[in-house]
């Protein structure tokens, strides 16, 4: 609900929202009278249009997401098999946990620049 009220302010204060969303949190990006692009409700910004640094960002964190949460739920099956080494299928469901929670810390993190 707050992210909704952020958008309504950005659009009060002449901000325009654009097509494309923030690759880190999918949430529409703005661009304000600055000309900066920015997502209001994660505070990522763009450098300018047509650089794709933050789209790079964003993918690379979906992809190693998706990767992490793919492979814990590997290890859960193994949890489930008889005969499967639980030490080490531990240590790998922790590992994709430790990968899943950096990951979204990465993205609470403002970009620089952020107002």
């Amino acid at each position: 609900m707050a992210e909704v009220k952020k958008m309504a302010e950005a659009l009060k204060a002449g901000a325009t929202m654009l097509a494309e969303p923030c690759p880190n949190c999918s949430s529409p990006l703005f661009r304000f009278k600055s000309g900066e692009v920015r997502c209001v409700s994660c505070e990522a910004v763009a450098k300018a249009a047509g650089e794709g640094e933050l789209d790079e960002l964003g993918s690379a964190l979906q992809s190693l997401e998706r990767k992490a949460t793919r492979l814990l739920s590997e290890a859960s099956k193994r949890l489930e098999a008889s005969g499967s080494d639980v030490d080490a299928t531990l240590a790998l469901a922790e590992r994709c946990l430790s990968i899943l929670e950096k990951v979204r810390s990465i993205r609470r993190v403002p970009s620089k620049g952020a107002q």
